[in-house]
């Protein structure tokens, strides 16, 4: 009776064939770490082409081997955002100010789309799902430790083929000063990634007992340290504060809260008053840091004129003089005012919540993906269009496992109570 108390557990949270989903985790995780961004330092066309063509294939695959579907209310919302910024691009290009450029409107309307995507109730193996994160994990120490080492065939096979954004400078120079920024090219995305994965190194920690997870945990906060910028310091500082709700979320502590926030506060007011310099170039430099980005000076001054010009956004067109990385924020609210954040994050709130089981794993996700929009659109990068379904997938299958040993050992109880009685 216990055996068949089991059987009928698992096919209640377990339902299906693994394969096809475990496919698309290995396609999206190779997608996300590994696929090359350039050609001898350059983004080709080509290639850019050739990324959202899969992300798009992505979200057809997903619909048609039936692992997901579209929710009917973000559906509208993504079509009320796509003929939103479509009307606000007719008012830019019929002024002659800007023209239009597929290059806008591929990733806002792929990122909708992908937003409004509900997926079935099937997990992958949570035993798959953590080793595929023990593979991509051991890539990472391995690949930045010998990037670290400055071995420079290995060196100049990174600037060839993953330069990010055209930006052959900045990997070179990251790779000069030994910044351990794997494939991603620049620190900004480096740190974004890392945050992403150090919080299911976390959840697999606390939810499977996974100890070796807490060893990637570290690598992975020392990698983050060593990017030494305004994007790393934040994803760090949300990465240990994660860490110390995870611990109190999970763990039976009689220690309080408190305790633990206010030494990483004492520690974190310590750095800052030891470190003046810091604080400047991270919060008043208008080449530098967050102040190049928010300050009425910085690189997005030409981009506050043109939302003043134009309040409905620059929509699907590209506007010479303007600056279009760096912060999610200002870009959005460049394209399409403040309404296009609106939708956008209710979009994304909504995938979170249909795709990522866990309450407290959803709401740390989204914190991790709001600190991103403050050093580049994590929204609208065609990395985290992959990112984000292999989150959900991964997550969910931890999730999955812990949810399905806890009802079997709530069924073999009942199994037993009722034998013995």
């Amino acid at each position: 009776m216990q055996i068949a108390m089991q059987v009928q557990l698992r096919s209640r949270f377990v339902q299906g064939p693994f394969v096809e989903a475990s496919l698309i985790v290995v396609l999206c995780g190779l997608f996300v770490f590994l696929l090359p961004t350039s050609y001898n330092g350059d983004e080709s066309p080509i290639l850019q082409n050739a990324i959202y063509s899969i992300a798009f294939a992505l979200v057809l695959l997903l619909l048609l081997l039936d692992k997901a579907r579209f929710e009917g209310k973000r559906l509208l919302m993504a079509a009320a955002l796509f003929l939103y910024l479509l009307i606000a691009s007719i008012f830019v290009v019929g002024s002659g100010v800007g023209r239009f450029s597929l290059a806008r409107l591929v990733p806002i309307v792929l990122t909708a789309l992908l937003f409004s995507l509900c997926f079935k109730k099937r997990c992958i193996g949570a035993k798959f799902a953590t080793n595929v994160l023990d593979l991509i994990l051991i890539v990472i120490i391995v690949w930045n430790v010998t990037a670290m080492a400055h071995i420079a065939p290995f060196e100049q096979f990174v600037r060839s083929f993953y330069t990010q954004l055209d930006d052959y400078t900045a990997t070179t120079y990251s790779l000069l000063i030994g910044k351990p920024v794997f494939t991603f090219g620049v620190h900004n995305f480096a740190a974004a990634f890392y945050a992403i994965l150090f919080l299911l190194c976390a959840q697999v920690y606390f939810v499977l007992n996974r100890k070796r997870m807490l060893l990637y945990a570290v690598a992975l906060l020392f990698f983050t340290l060593l990017l030494k910028s305004a994007a790393s310091y934040a994803s760090l500082g949300l990465m240990v504060t994660l860490f110390i709700l995870s611990y109190y979320h999970y763990r039976e502590t009689k220690i309080p809260l408190f305790i633990p926030i206010l030494i990483a506060c004492a520690l974190g007011t310590i750095f800052l008053v030891a470190f003046p310099q810091v604080v400047e170039r991270l919060f008043f430099s208008t080449t530098n840091g967050f102040g190049s980005r928010y300050l009425a000076s910085g690189l997005y001054s030409e981009n506050y004129r043109i939302v003043e010009s134009f309040p409905m956004g620059t929509g699907y067109s590209i506007v010479d003089g303007l600056w279009y990385a760096d912060s999610g924020f200002i870009v959005y609210l460049t394209m399409g005012g403040v309404l296009c954040f609106a939708l956008l994050v209710p979009l994304f709130w909504g995938y979170c919540k249909d795709n990522i089981p866990d309450p407290f794993i959803r709401c740390a996700f989204v914190a991790v993906i709001f600190v991103c929009e403050l050093s580049f659109p994590s929204f609208i990068y065609w990395k985290m269009m992959f990112c984000y379904v292999f989150f959900a997938l991964i997550s969910a299958a931890i999730s999955c496992s812990s949810e399905l040993s806890n009802a079997e050992k709530i069924g073999a109880l009942k199994c037993d109570l009722g034998a013995n009685g």
